[in-house]
């Protein structure tokens, strides 16, 4: 159902404005100034003389009578550029953005109006031509092409106030052949018609009151928010006042039982001191106070508010189920993420298990590897040193045996050349040769050839060949005292 018009006592609120577009912003340049720098001269602007463009903007700037984007400038002429440039302007490059004009056509009658509500997607194809236009109101020159409509501001009075559907189909019909017979065209940009909206006189009351509505509310969270940072800012000042009271009242202690004697300054002192105490305390326990009743708490704010009369009870019953299916919704998405970390503790504990479970098995493995290979090579070691010990042996019964043969033979050299000199007799040669026998078979070894022939008293003498020259090859170390010279004898 309708809602019925507002009588003409009460007014509309004003709509809100729309920014410039698509020119967002021009100036004109200041010459630019010659700056030191250490040794070199530069001439620039101020570092803040051409904005930086957003992403969606671009940057056009007035170089003699040309027109240059300033992206399109090579970056090793860009300062150049800047320095040349006179002005500058900020062309908005939004992919169909919507530009919305209202006007005002009368319904039937001509007591009530309907408004007329038309929204155009506008897209900037080529900026310089833009800034060579100098087009920063598009809402205007929209309206203007709007009402060029020739009985479009006529058309209304054939509806009602409760015939707005009806008129809204009629005027979308009308403004879509009108585009497309005479579309609007803009130097450098296209336009696109996109919605027809026509609107009762309540309708846009209950909009313009609804966001005037939140506007308030706006600024009501906003005003309260700098009134909480305000009381911090106050309790934190209070404190530090305190404290710095506390200080020069000790300075001023100091000064007074120094210079004047201080029974009774100390206890003018001591009163002023309580009582500026009294009063911070009491500055700081309503600042307290305060931020307690406001705090970081929502509903603390709105309590406020509604007490103040800034806020109804609707909106506050609102705002308090709001606020609890927020907390809801955390308490969820807590949950979720608790059982999600749950799981996935789980499962790298299960992939740790299996991983040590791998490592020990491998550590065993090789553990029982190397005693292996330990037990090997110690086997080997014990067989090395007894097959050493074995050769040492052998050698040192090689050696003893070699020893007592050179002992024989040097004692049967001795008797040899006893024998020839004659410096024996039978007799005594005779005991000894049996003695030495002994003492040759003794051992069990069995005698050489040379010792037999000597026992048995041969007097062949051996060839010259088989005695031992002296010129032949020196004896070992361990063989010179079994050699004795002939002459030593005589």
């Amino acid at each position: 159902m309708t809602q019925p018009a507002p009588t003409g006592n009460v007014p509309l609120p004003p709509a809100p404005a729309q920014p410039d577009y698509p020119i967002t912003a021009l100036d004109v340049l200041k010459p630019a100034v010659r700056r030191n720098r250490f040794w070199r001269s530069t001439v620039r602007h101020e570092p803040d003389a051409v904005p930086y463009p957003l992403p969606h903007e671009v940057v056009v700037l007035r170089i003699g009578r040309r027109l240059v984007r300033a992206d399109d400038v090579a970056p090793k002429d860009r300062d150049q550029a800047l320095v040349d440039a006179a002005s500058y302007c900020v062309v908005d490059m939004t992919r169909d953005r919507p530009v919305t004009l209202e006007m005002q056509v009368p319904a039937e009658g001509g007591l009530e109006e309907f408004t007329l509500r038309v929204t155009f997607a506008c897209t900037v194809r080529d900026p310089v031509r833009v800034a060579e236009s100098g087009r920063r109101d598009m809402q205007e020159a929209l309206l203007a092409h709007v009402k060029g409509c020739e009985g479009i501001q006529h058309l209304g009075m054939e509806y009602g106030i409760e015939a707005v559907r009806e008129a809204q189909r009629r005027f979308r019909s009308v403004l879509d052949t009108y585009v497309r017979t005479r579309p609007p065209v803009f130097t450098g940009m296209t336009v696109e018609l996109t919605a027809v909206e026509l609107l009762t006189p309540a309708e846009i009351l209950e909009e313009r009151r609804r966001d005037e509505t939140l506007r308030r509310q706006r600024e009501k969270e906003r005003a309260l928010e700098e009134e909480n940072i305000a009381a911090q800012a106050r309790i934190e000042k209070l404190q530090q006042e305190l404290e710095k009271q506390r200080m020069l009242f000790d300075q001023e202690r100091q000064i007074v039982e120094h210079e004047f004697g201080w029974k009774m300054q100390y206890d003018e002192a001591e009163e002023r001191r309580r009582r500026d105490y009294r009063q911070r305390t009491f500055d700081l326990a309503e600042g307290q106070r305060l931020h307690e009743a406001v705090g970081d708490d929502p509903g603390k704010i709105e309590a406020m508010a509604r007490v103040q009369g800034g806020l109804s009870a609707a909106d506050h019953l609102s705002r308090s189920d709001e606020r609890e299916s927020r907390r809801r919704e955390d308490i969820a998405e807590e949950n979720r993420w608790r059982r999600e970390a749950e799981q996935e503790e789980h499962r790298w504990d299960r992939q740790w298990t299996v991983t040590r479970a791998e490592w020990e098995r491998d550590d065993r493995r090789d553990e029982i590897q190397w005693g292996r290979r330990r037990a090997a090579e110690a086997r080997q070691r014990a067989q090395e040193l007894e097959d050493r010990k074995a050769e040492a042996d052998a050698r040192a019964r090689r050696r003893a045996e070699e020893i007592e043969d050179r002992e024989v033979a040097a004692q049967l050299e001795i008797l040899r050349i006893l024998v020839e000199r004659g410096h024996s007799d039978q007799m005594q040669m005779t005991d000894y040769m049996e003695q030495l026998a002994k003492k040759i078979t003794g051992g069990g070894r069995p005698l050489r050839r040379e010792d037999r022939a000597e026992i048995t008293g041969d007097d062949a003498r051996p060839e010259a060949q088989d005695a031992p020259a002296a010129d032949d090859d020196p004896p070992a170390e361990n063989e010179d005292y079994t050699r004795l010279k002939e002459e030593d004898i005589g």
